[in-house]
């Protein structure tokens, strides 16, 4: 048997992260969602606090434990992670399939999404800002953008005329559901 002090061990709320799971070396197998834990771990961050530091929701990052990011925000989550242990930056951009990072994150933009990419990604933060399930969302925008296609309004026209519309009262998202 280990003593406690041979191996200290940390429990998580999925998995089992210990002092020697910190330093291993990268694989390309593992998934995002599993290092969500260790990332946790090795910045000291509570969930909350490391959904901030990635550019997210709480609601985002516990979603992306199941499902991986979009590829096009894979970079946006390695160069917010820039400065922690170098061993786990490089573990986290390997399991999204970005470049080992460099010594200091790159100024130049990701790649533009595709636009799959981007239509999920907009029902995901729309989802999370109205608090409803993203099937929600796109039974919703399909409704909406089928109705403006038969009138003959185009996207930038029905944006314009929704966002005038929109009552003073329901500006912020999220406090109001528009009707």
């Amino acid at each position: 048997m280990v003593s406690p002090t041979a191996q200290q061990a940390t429990t998580c709320r999925h998995e089992e992260v210990t002092l020697s799971s910190l330093s291993k070396k990268p694989t390309t197998k593992e998934k995002f969602g599993d290092l969500i834990s260790l990332l946790s771990t090795s910045t000291g961050l509570n969930h909350g606090q490391l959904a901030a530091r990635m550019g997210m929701s709480g609601k985002t990052l516990t979603r992306y434990r199941q499902h991986p990011p979009p590829s096009w925000r894979g970079h946006d989550i390695v160069q917010r992670l820039h400065g922690i242990d170098p061993a786990v930056h490089a573990r986290v951009a390997a399991s999204l399939d970005v470049p080992a990072p460099m010594a200091e994150p790159s100024p130049s933009e990701p790649a533009a999404p595709s636009i799959t990419e981007a239509i999920r990604s907009a029902v995901l933060h729309a989802a999370d800002q109205l608090d409803i399930t993203p099937s929600t969302v796109r039974v919703t925008g399909r409704i909406l953008l089928e109705a403006m296609l038969a009138a003959g309004i185009d996207v930038a026209t029905g944006r314009d005329a929704l966002l005038a519309s929109q009552p003073r009262a329901a500006t912020r998202i999220g406090r109001a559901r528009l009707s």
